[in-house]
């Protein structure tokens, strides 16, 4: 076959893509492979690889593996490394995309781009985007987007503009899911300007849909639309009906989320209209279904659920939209009557969202679940519900959703606005005892805990050169992350102390773990700002250091303070203890220090790599401590993991998903193109 007829059937497999006509392009491509399937095909190989790998289907992936592997011994047999390493990692890609992630991580270890000192080149930002995917698919978020800015480094680094855009859709995805809705705004709009330069119209239609999730996130309706409505004038121009009918259902749902339900009904119908994709019509069918529900219209809601079940099946890919429809008839069950089945149904599904890793997607449904208690009186089931969805909303910086909360809870229970107030100051449980007990002042009493103190270092010289609004997003960035982390760890923050986080393990009742569970927060809080940094380094912000002092032992817990103001609180010996440790950690040159206590208590269930750092005299204390420093993780310890939450571009890919849960997303956004 001529080089000209091979470019030509190439080049319009290319624009086929780019202008979203996918079928299209593996037309092409099988041509240029059935008419020479040499070394010259290698190329047309690989394309076809991915776009296969990113059809979904079971004989598309069996078309992908076949063509991969061809290319991959063709790369071997000339000698291509380049082609060898696209080749490996694609098909890593489709082993993903199989739920074979341990397979898909032997592959990218066979990859010539998995070694750290080789150059930088497209091919080892490839290997890191790979990388960065999976670890978001294990849970890992800090160490995914560590991977990520790893590869926008090493893509700037050798110039590849089309890989640093789609690793930014990446960032904005992954921030998306962390509830970091402003940064991940920021990346999306970074993706758009590198595509508009690269006058790619198809990857701008999906970095705009990237935007209106982020946006959707904080609340802001009208912008979001505004940015699906770009989407959608891109994909009908270059008739991509894909993102056409993927916009459409976004454009559905913030219609909805508008209490616009005539307009929500003929995006979700358009879209089901244009493309007969699974996903596609399973997401209008659930529109539907929320807009019927709205509505009161019991049976339309039932017909359209019951449509979405029948497409969504058993298939392990619609995870996600499985449990939303779970929750949708719980809703339609207690407004039947069945408040029993529907509070179960709702329960569940909100439990299993949160637990697969996707908590922002529960909100609707609890809102549900509050007109359920509502209903039946039960208003203090109903506001802690809304407590919930209140943390999410905050989480999210999302003020309009705050307001409407704060509006719902003023118009039908004020107190327990403030309440829910008090709850930002002190835990719940302290604040029931409060309740019981009035203004009396609740007995003091002694209990072992064990405390963590954090503090950022050098901190009146970082902040000589912010202003004060840098100064309080930096805080509260930080702050955030920290009680987000000790939470989750079975702490709570006692208390904020000029730039110091003091919290408290084993309150209100001591537990065994206690120690270890401060280890776990402080190995956490480490990885959290390494991971920040990345993320502020790129953005042009300040980096900033802290140091973590843990000590275990028996404090005075109660409120403390006159008889106008008081805080709850510890005091003692542990206390002072993990403050000057966490002093001493500057001069020790580490980051955690431990005493003897913790470290007996943690050998006991080790977790950590520890090393003695001597007996320290300590400010204030009269006898020395013996201290010993946090290494890192013991490698036998295995992670936190989750599955993959719902990626927030419009690329249709499949997923790389944790190997015991099954995921519930079926796009990512795509690797580059080599």
């Amino acid at each position: 076959m001529a080089e000209s007829r091979l470019t030509e059937l190439l080049d319009k497999a290319i624009q086929s893509e780019r202008s979203g006509r996918f079928a299209e392009a593996r037309d092409w491509l099988r041509q240029a492979i059935a008419e020479d399937d040499g070394v010259a095909s290698m190329e047309s190989r690989l394309m076809l690889g991915r776009l296969s790998i990113a059809a979904g289907g079971d004989d598309d992936h069996a078309e992908a593996e076949r063509e991969l592997s061809t290319a991959r011994s063709l790369a071997e047999q000339v000698g291509a490394t380049h082609s060898r390493a696209h080749a490996i990692h694609l098909l890593a890609w489709l082993a993903a995309a199989r739920y074979q992630v341990d397979l898909a991580q032997q592959l990218l270890a066979e990859s010539p781009a998995a070694d750290p000192f080789s150059p930088p080149s497209a091919a080892r930002a490839q290997w890191l985007h790979f990388q960065g995917l999976i670890w978001t698919h294990r849970g890992e978020l800090n160490s995914a987007e560590r991977f990520l800015f790893q590869s926008q480094q090493v893509a700037r680094d050798c110039n590849s503009k089309l890989i640093l855009a789609e690793v930014y859709d990446s960032l904005a995805a992954l921030l998306i899911r962390r509830g970091k809705a402003n940064h991940a705004l920021s990346f999306a709009r970074m993706s758009l300007e590198l595509k508009n330069e690269l006058g790619n119209r198809h990857e701008t239609a999906i970095s705009h849909g990237t935007a209106g999730r982020a946006l959707v996130l904080l609340s802001r309706y009208d912008e979001s639309a505004q940015e699906f409505q770009e989407a959608l004038a891109i994909a009908r121009d270059l008739g991509a009906t894909q993102i056409a009918a993927r916009v459409l259902n976004s454009l559905g749902e913030v219609a909805y989320l508008r209490a616009l339900y005539d307009e929500a009904t003929r995006y979700h119908e358009e879209a089901r209209s244009i493309m007969d994709d699974p996903e596609h019509l399973a997401h209008a069918y659930l529109g539907l279904a929320r807009i019927h529900l709205a509505a009161k219209r019991l049976d339309q809601a039932a017909e359209a659920c019951d449509q979405a079940a029948t497409i969504l099946g058993d298939r392990p890919a619609f995870h996600d939209m499985a449990l939303l429809l779970k929750g949708l008839r719980g809703a339609i069950a207690w407004r039947r009557g069945d408040h029993e089945t529907g509070e179960a149904e709702l329960e569940n599904a909100v439990s299993a969202l949160r637990l697969a890793g996707y908590p922002i997607d529960t909100i609707e449904l609890l809102y549900s679940l509050r007109d359920l208690y509502q209903e039946r009186g039960a208003l203090a089931k109903a506001v802690e519900v809304m407590a919930r969805a209140l943390d999410l909303l905050s989480e999210c910086g999302s003020e309009r959703g705050v307001k409407d909360i704060e509006d719902w809870l003023r118009t039908v229970d004020s107190p327990n606005l403030t309440r829910m107030a008090l709850e930002r100051y002190f835990p719940s449980w302290l604040i029931d005892r409060m309740l019981e007990n009035g203004l009396r002042r609740l007995p003091s009493r002694h209990q072992k805990v064990a405390v963590l103190f954090t503090d950022i270092r050098d901190f009146t010289s970082l902040t000589e050169g912010l202003g004060p609004e840098t100064l309080v997003e930096l805080l509260n960035e930080w702050f955030s992350e920290a009680s987000r982390i000790v939470r989750r760890h079975g702490g709570y923050v006692d208390k904020f102390i000029g730039d110091a986080v003091m919290a408290l393990f084993g309150v209100p009742e001591e537990g065994e773990s206690m120690a270890t569970d401060a280890i776990q927060a402080a190995l956490e809080l480490r990885e959290a700002l390494e991971t920040m940094n990345l993320r502020r380094r790129f953005l042009g912000q300040c980096e900033f250091r802290v140091g973590i002092g843990i000590d275990t032992g028996e404090a005075v817990i109660g409120f403390i303070g006159s008889a106008h103001r008081q805080s709850y609180t510890a005091i003692g010996d542990v206390v002072n203890t993990a403050s000057r440790l966490e002093s001493a950690t500057k001069d020790a040159g580490c980051d955690i220090l431990i005493s003897s206590r913790v470290e007996e208590a943690h050998r006991r269930s080790p977790l950590a790599e520890t090393r003695f750092v001597g007996n320290l005299s300590l400010k204030g204390m009269h006898q020395a401590v013996s201290a010993f420093m946090i290494l890192g993780p013991l490698a036998m310890v295995p992670k936190p993991t989750a599955p993959a939450a719902r990626p927030t571009s419009y690329r249709v890919k499949p997923d790389l998903p944790h190997p015991e849960i099954p995921p519930a997303l079926k796009s990512q956004p795509a690797m580059a193109e080599l």
